[in-house]
């Protein structure tokens, strides 16, 4: 990952289990995943992915900015995360596609 995605998981991993893996994937947006460990017939099934995508307009407005300023903004982030999680993220279902939460600059917000 990059130097500023690795900042922002700073402030996102607090949300996600510890055994959650993240990678960063084209145009630069972080895919989480975990394994589930409740299944004794699949030990080693896995979350649905969580792609958390970015907009390229806020990666371009952080990217300059203070590192004090760029935590501010991946604290902003991780509450957006947050409430996408909690409006319909189920780690245990079937689906086999991606749950999107789309960050936006909304994180900017004071």
């Amino acid at each position: 990952m990059d130097e500023l995605r690795i900042l922002i998981w700073e402030e996102l991993k607090r949300l996600f289990p510890a055994n959650a893996e993240v990678t960063q994937q084209p145009p630069g947006n972080l895919v989480v995943m975990w394994k589930l460990n409740n299944d004794p017939e699949r030990p080693n099934r896995r979350t649905r992915p969580i792609s958390i995508r970015f907009d390229q307009h806020l990666i371009q407005l952080i990217s300059n900015e203070t590192e004090q300023e760029k935590r501010r903004v991946a604290r902003g982030i991780a509450r957006i995360v947050n409430t996408g999680l909690h409006q319909g993220y189920d780690p245990n279902s079937k689906e086999t596609s991606g749950y999107v939460i789309h960050v936006d600059d909304r994180a900017t917000d004071r």
